[in-house]
């Protein structure tokens, strides 16, 4: 009985530590436009009152040093948008370049404010050559008590 018991709780263990792993290491978007030049590395919405926040980390898909190369001399025939799933077409309210210590610039923070009737579509987000996919289901998420929600996946 304790043998069974054992081998039980290994099992339960290793699949646990799986499924943990699996989502710890899974990307935000699994075949991300390589046009875009970015991968998006995280998400998170903010309640403001009646809108919201959404802020988007962006990594660069070559790794750090092609940081800057989309961003230094900007195409601005090309803006960075987000696209609703209505077709709405929205400018970033702030951009923030992100950097880890030493290593100058990694990434860049999106900022878009949004109405709720927003999240409850598809948002693209259309970088340089590229489109990456922010939410692909339908459906406004739920935020919670504190109105605040991270998301480490576009099926949101």
């Amino acid at each position: 009985m304790r043998r069974k018991l054992t081998l039980v709780l290994t099992i339960a263990l290793v699949v646990v530590c799986g499924f943990a792993g699996w989502t710890w290491f899974r990307p935000y978007e699994w075949q991300p436009d390589p046009g875009a030049h970015f991968v998006i590395h995280e998400a998170w919405l903010t309640r403001d009152h009646s809108y919201i926040w959404l802020d988007l980390e962006l990594k660069p898909s070559g790794g750090p040093a092609t940081a800057t190369a989309p961003l230094a001399a900007p195409d601005l025939s090309r803006p960075i948008v987000l696209v609703t799933g209505a077709g709405r077409i929205l400018d970033p309210a702030d951009t923030t370049l992100t950097s880890e210590t030493g290593q100058g610039t990694s990434g860049v923070v999106l900022r878009y404010w949004l109405e709720p009737a927003d999240l409850d579509q598809t948002l693209a987000l259309k970088i340089n050559d590229g489109t990456l996919h922010v939410k692909t289901t339908p459906g406004s998420p739920d935020l919670g008590a504190d109105g605040k929600r991270f998301f480490l996946s576009n099926r949101w």
